[in-house]
């Protein structure tokens, strides 16, 4: 086994662990450990940590990749990927130990229509550079180890970005501007995303953090979705941006839950939403914007749950927020330094900034609600809905004052469920249909 002393390094490979680097030779197959080369730094610039590579642009892919990487991870705790190579057909799976990790920072571009990476075991798999560009699903991991992606691009023509179906825990950030994360695809596969989520994880437990870059789906359907998740885990996103401009930017389906508490969530065209929460799924926002041009920026069905506490969800033409079959909504102001905010600019009939519809019900005690459409079918609240609606709070407000005859509430049947006001929305501004209980 040869040992080198190397005195530079990559400038973008910062490891805070021992490692090596592990280089192919060119066209060479390995069919033993003693033909691997190990390259142990022992003399860099004090800014710059020890760290390895291993050249994907030599040897044979995948094969011989995967051997080099076998072999070194089992004496060595990190090995970096670096190097370019074009057209690759074939899948690299990369069996990560516990407690060793794997830094991805090459070019890889693959002509097939299979996986192009497949993660497995329990270690960590960081990218902080590079691409990974896949005809068919560009990672698609299967461990229970972390994914940190930091900077590069993930992308999948028409497939899957990232697949996971384990319980590992997928983090997107963006520390440099100048490295931006970018994770994308052109799947238009209801069922599927940029980033799918599968059905494991433990109930309310983080199974995809995302504080910086874009996750984006440009399918041409209203199918496409940038975030899929059928997982009980949650969905953590506390910047960066999500959008699907035809689709929808978080489809979250089962028993899964999605906590906004910065960033964007954004659609734009219409028949698409940005977070559509299903079943028995729930959506908590505290900050960032859900937000979209037109259709619904917020759409829920089933027995669905929303709990917003700040932040704005807004639409220019469509609705707000869509509640249909039997919903739970929750609006309130937590910190004034974070207002919530409800809006849209809306002047059809039969809908509102909140449209209601089956037997879902609401709860309010803070924020604004409001239309700014100059019609007189501008409506703060809309209801058809035989559940309830529940307003108090001292800074409520619920206004569609653009227009002389538009209304805070209307509900368009009798049968709608009861109203009862704690809060200061006049008289005059709620329709007469159904039962309004004063209590302020």
């Amino acid at each position: 086994m040869e040992i080198k002393s190397v005195r530079s390094i990559k400038k973008f490979l910062y490891i805070p662990v021992m490692a090596v680097i592990v280089t192919l030779a060119a066209c060479a197959s390995i069919a033993k450990p003693a033909d691997i080369a190990i390259h142990d730094f022992t003399d860099l610039d004090s800014s710059v940590m020890p760290a390895a590579f291993i050249d994907i642009g030599d040897g044979k892919w995948p094969d011989s990749i995967r051997l080099a990487f076998t072999q070194a991870i089992k004496i060595h705790d990190t090995i970096v990927f670096t190097g370019t190579l074009d057209g690759a057909q074939g899948t690299l799976t990369l069996n990560i130990p516990a407690g060793k990790k794997a830094v991805w920072t090459a070019s890889l571009n693959g002509s097939g229509t299979g996986t192009m990476l497949k993660l497995i075991g329990r270690g960590t798999f960081d990218m902080h550079s590079g691409d990974i560009l896949s005809g068919g699903i560009a990672i698609n991991n299967t461990s229970t180890g972390a994914i940190n992606i930091n900077g590069g691009t993930v992308s999948s023509f028409d497939n899957i970005a990232i697949n996971n179906v384990s319980a590992g825990l997928i983090t997107i950030s963006e520390a440099n501007p100048d490295m931006p994360t970018l994770i994308t695809s052109e799947n238009f596969n209801s069922a599927e995303g940029t980033i799918y989520l599968g059905s494991l994880g433990m109930s309310g437990e983080a199974i995809l953090i995302m504080n910086g870059g874009v996750v984006t789906n440009n399918g041409s359907s209203g199918n496409a979705r940038a975030i899929r998740n059928d997982s009980r885990g949650a969905v953590n996103i506390t910047g960066g941006r999500v959008h699907a401009p035809r689709g929808r930017g978080i489809d979250n389906q089962g028993f899964g839950t999605v906590n906004i508490s910065g960033g964007t969530v954004s659609s734009q065209f219409g028949g698409s939403s940005s977070i559509h929460n299903a079943s028995f799924g729930t959506v908590n926002i505290s900050g960032g914007t859900v937000s979209t041009d037109s259709s619904w920026a917020l759409h829920m069905t089933g027995n669905s749950i929303v709990n917003i506490s700040g932040g704005t969800v807004m639409t220019r033409w469509g609705r707000a927020i869509n509640a249909a079959g039997s919903c739970f909504i929750t609006i309130s102001e937590s910190d004034p330094e974070v207002p919530t905010l409800i809006s849209s600019t809306n002047g059809s009939t039969g809908i509102g900034t909140i449209t209601l519809l089956g037997t879902s019900r609401l709860v309010i005690n803070g924020g604004k609600i409001m239309d700014t459409a100059d019609s007189e079918n501008s409506c703060g609240i809309y209801s058809s809905s035989k559940g309830s609606i529940h307003i108090s709070g001292a800074h409520t407000s619920i206004l569609a004052q653009s227009h002389p005859e538009a209304l805070a509430i209307f509900r368009s049947t009798d049968e709608a469920g009861e109203v009862f006001i704690a809060a200061d929305v006049p008289e005059e501004n709620i329709s007469n249909r159904g039962s309004v209980n004063w209590t302020k």
